[in-house]
């Protein structure tokens, strides 16, 4: 008789059976189902490798868990990272204009992002560490924003607000005492005093009386009007003369801690330079301003929240926007 000699069983085709596996992982799905794909890429005789490949492909990382339980889906596409910290920090920022109490905008950020609770307020504290958030006030309850607060005008609060009560005081009594003095002229003479300019003051000169004592008809010259000291104004400042005033303004601004980040308010800056320079016109340094922005020497920035400026009017209007911020570059 003759004895038969069979052929070989042919090789699981590998690649097959893993392409098919990751066409059924495009959704996740349980192991179950990978298994069932991986054995309808090749022969019976090859089942159990084949749901071994599926195994295999777990372990190297080529299927990602999707869940968790006693039957688990897995996926060939990572699953989106619950506790993403750009997408949680953005969402944190975003919420934060308006300002917002840091549980408000932790729960906001979670119902955005469904990342954990604990990992958003961790994210919270480090923008407020890094100075991306700012308290917007000393209460302990009080708003976080993305923008720092607003300080108030030196005379508005304590002690400032105080003496300038003070000064207004006198200002009173010395009107009601004297009242044809006017307002514009106290001013005027205030302003002076304070930059140590000497005040114009009318000079009466008088009649001149001959001395002799003759019988003669005394020749009276006619009488002389009132002659007035002139006073210099004090000198133009040139263009380059203001740009320099208003930069070392600015380098003395930012050695207050709140102007860290050199992003100084044009309200201050020009309180400041008036300091130095009394007699700077308000329309002035706005040109300035503008002239050193066009020479891209300064960035002016406007203010989002319009109602919460203090003194808008030192601000620059340009279009609907309030230039409120002024940074050396």
């Amino acid at each position: 008789m003759k004895r038969t000699i069979s052929s070989p069983p042919e090789p699981m085709n590998h690649d097959a059976v893993r392409a098919a596996i990751l066409q059924a992982a495009a959704t996740p799905q349980t192991l179950t189902l990978l298994k069932k794909a991986a054995k309808a890429a090749t022969t019976k005789l090859h089942a159990k490798a084949a749901e071994i490949v599926v195994e295999q492909m777990i372990t190297t990382g080529e299927l990602h868990p999707h869940s968790t339980g006693a039957s688990p889906r897995y996926g060939r596409d990572r699953p989106p990272l619950r506790n993403d910290p750009e997408k949680v920090r953005n969402a944190l920022l975003h919420a934060a204009d308006p300002p917002k109490t840091l549980a408000q905008l932790v729960k906001i950020a979670i119902g955005e992002t469904q990342a954990d609770k604990k990992f958003v307020e961790a994210e919270a504290q480090k923008l407020i560490a890094d100075g991306l958030l700012h308290k917007q006030g000393p209460q302990k309850s009080a708003p976080y924003g993305r923008h720092k607060p607003i300080p108030p005008h030196p005379l508005e609060v304590p002690p400032g607000k105080t003496e300038l009560s003070k000064l207004i005081g006198a200002a009173q009594k010395l009107l009601t005492k004297w009242p044809e003095v006017s307002v514009a002229e106290l001013l005027e003479r205030l302003q002076a005093a304070l930059a140590g300019q000497p005040t114009a003051r009318p000079v009466a000169v008088g009649p001149t009386i001959p001395q002799s004592s003759s019988s003669a008809a005394r020749h009276v010259p006619p009488a002389t009007t009132a002659s007035t000291v002139v006073v210099s104004p004090p000198p133009t400042l040139t263009s380059d003369s203001l740009h320099a005033s208003i930069k070392e303004a600015y380098e003395e601004l930012c050695l207050d801690p709140d102007f860290r980040d050199r992003l100084v308010e044009i309200r201050r800056l020009y309180r400041r330079l008036q300091r130095k320079q009394p007699a700077v016109a308000l329309a002035d340094f706005h040109q300035a301003l503008l002239q050193l922005e066009k020479q891209r020497i300064i960035e002016l920035h406007d203010l989002n929240e319009v109602q919460r400026a203090k003194e808008p009017e030192l601000a620059i209007r340009r279009n609907d926007r309030l230039l409120y911020y002024v940074i050396w570059r």
